[in-house]
């Protein structure tokens, strides 16, 4: 028994000697952080619950913990707040900002997003070439078979060969015309994942997709698919891991472990720095190689941690220099302005958006949507932080030649907002608000009990000088994520990019701000050329 008890441990013993303890490495993931560094909200002038400066707290705290930590974005960094518009647009300093404190938080991959690419050319290009990491996208193509940003990069990382390849939504030609991204073509994200997975598994001990795509396909019928991470996390073999982006959606809701090598680990850190994503590899190595053992993914809240003093230090010129900027006194306004109960009813400040981009265009009729229905403008001054507020995204103004009956079919489409339930109107709960727009140029009503296709009644053009008719053709004003395709309208009413006829490069929330700073005093005009009837 003595004898046996000894071979047991001995053999035990040798085991442990051949065989290497397991180890630890992190992968942490930030997306869609949409200009937000400062823990501050430029609009509403309150604190913020995440920005970079928070999420650089947490990442400290993981590098603390281990030497074996990357970080990673999953793109659309460079738009969404005035901060990132004063310094893309109005004062580009020598070093942006967003790539300055990227650098002192030594990312290791950013995967660009579409929002990076709608800054245009000339403003992705100096970030790109100032970041010390590399900037991702397999799928953005050129001519010959090249690709203009790098596929993916290789990180030795004690040893451990981590593979990360980019991949970019295809959608990008239905958000902007090829001026912001001459040259390049967005192929179709799944069939460039299998290529790059072939080359790269051989190659890499863990193969992460950083891909700017949400999990969940929401526009199936789009060829190629626009979020198809969850599309290759389940056809595509070889990944160990997908950090997803461009949805906003977190994920997952709580701690997951996956430990089958046939099942990939999914990650999404949601939006605008409130998350950092963490994916927890356990793992063996020694002579024999690399064993997976398990993979761990949570998500941590950033929004009660405080912000890192650093980051605040370094953006602290940038925050001041921003504020200034909003705090500009455009005009004044001796009567209150709210956007209060747009989407159910006429308001001034839609009205005011839609004439303006009638005035630029010259167009017959214009369509513009309510983005937020919570805007107040106390009678006093009107700051260029109000324009934001009523124009947050950076959109251009196009015009388009339509048909009366493709009006007729976009405000068709708008009206899948509305519902009756027990005779009391509301909105749809899956379609969002800003997919709702409204016409100036012509008078209608909206029948949300009438079957789709039937709830618009036009009964003439504003002017009165001709009615309505659906076989003419008409001038039609608006925005460029409209005309491209976005939310599907253009697809809806059987018009295609080639409609359009005009362009104005300049972003529709700067117009609004130069027609503000032209008039002495805002003056809200109501037209009242639609309402709802049930």
């Amino acid at each position: 028994m003595k004898a046996i008890t000894c071979f047991i441990l001995i053999l035990y013993g040798g085991l442990l000697f051949c065989s290497s303890a397991p180890d630890t490495l992190y992968i942490l993931e930030t997306t869609d952080i949409h200009g937000f560094i400062y823990p501050y909200d430029y609009i509403n002038d309150t604190e913020f619950d995440g920005g970079l400066a928070r999420i650089y707290t947490l990442v400290k705290k993981y590098r603390a913990r281990s030497d074996k930590v990357i970080l990673l974005d999953g793109g659309d960094m460079l738009q969404g707040t005035p901060l990132a518009d004063y310094y893309n647009k109005i004062l580009p300093a020598d070093s942006n900002p967003f790539i300055e404190i990227m650098n002192f938080m030594e990312y290791d991959a950013f995967t660009v997003g579409n929002h990076d690419i709608e800054q245009g050319q000339e403003i992705y290009d100096r970030a790109r070439a100032q970041s010390h990491f590399p900037w991702l996208a397999a799928n953005a193509l050129l001519a010959g078979g090249s690709v203009y940003f790098d596929p993916y990069i290789i990180i030795n990382l004690n040893g451990v060969r981590i593979g990360i390849l980019g991949l970019t939504t295809p959608s990008i030609p239905s958000y902007m015309d090829e001026s912001f991204y001459p040259g390049i073509i967005w192929g179709d994200m799944v069939p460039t994942a299998e290529k790059y997975a072939s080359l790269l598994r051989p190659n890499v001990d863990i193969l992460v997709g950083l891909f700017h795509a949400g999990f969940i396909a929401e526009e199936p019928l789009c060829s190629p698919v626009a979020n198809a991470s969850g599309i290759i996390a389940e056809q595509t073999p070889g990944f160990d891991i997908i950090c997803a982006g461009h949805s906003h959606r977190p994920l997952p809701l709580e701690f997951t472990e996956t430990k089958g090598a046939a099942e990939t680990a999914r990650i999404n850190a949601g939006d605008r720095g409130k998350y950092l994503g963490i994916v927890r590899i356990i793992y063996q190595q020694d002579d024999s190689g690399f064993k997976m053992i398990s993979r761990q993914t949570w998500l941590e809240s950033a929004t009660q941690v405080e912000p890192a003093a650093e980051i605040l230090d370094i953006a602290l010129p940038y925050h001041k220099a921003t504020l200034t900027y909003i705090n500009t006194i455009l005009t004044y306004t001796e009567e209150p302005l709210s956007t209060y109960n747009a989407w159910f009813q006429d308001n001034p400040l839609v009205d005011m958006i839609n004439l303006l981009q009638l005035h630029i265009t010259q167009a017959d009729i214009s369509f513009t949507t309510c983005f937020d229905t919570a805007i107040n403008i106390e009678p006093g001054p009107v700051l260029i932080k109000h324009a934001y507020a009523l124009y947050p995204y950076y959109n251009f103004l196009y015009t388009m030649k339509l048909n009366g009956q493709q009006i007729k079919d976009y405000l068709e489409y708008s009206a899948r907002f509305y519902q009756v339930v027990n005779d009391t109107l509301r909105a749809v709960d899956d379609i969002p608000g800003y997919y709702c727009d409204f016409a100036e140029g012509i008078s209608y009503y909206i029948n949300p009990e009438e079957s789709y296709g039937n709830r618009i009644i036009i009964t003439g053009m504003d002017e009165g000088s001709m009615p309505f008719a659906l076989d003419r053709q008409y001038t039609v004003a608006m925005n460029s994520f409209r005309a491209s395709g976005g939310g599907g309208f253009i697809t809806a009413i059987k018009a295609s990019s080639q409609d359009i006829i005009y362009r104005n490069h300049i972003d529709i929330t700067s117009l609004i701000i130069e027609h503000l700073r032209s008039v002495d005093k805002l003056v809200p005009q109501i037209t009242r050329n639609w309402e709802i009837r049930y």
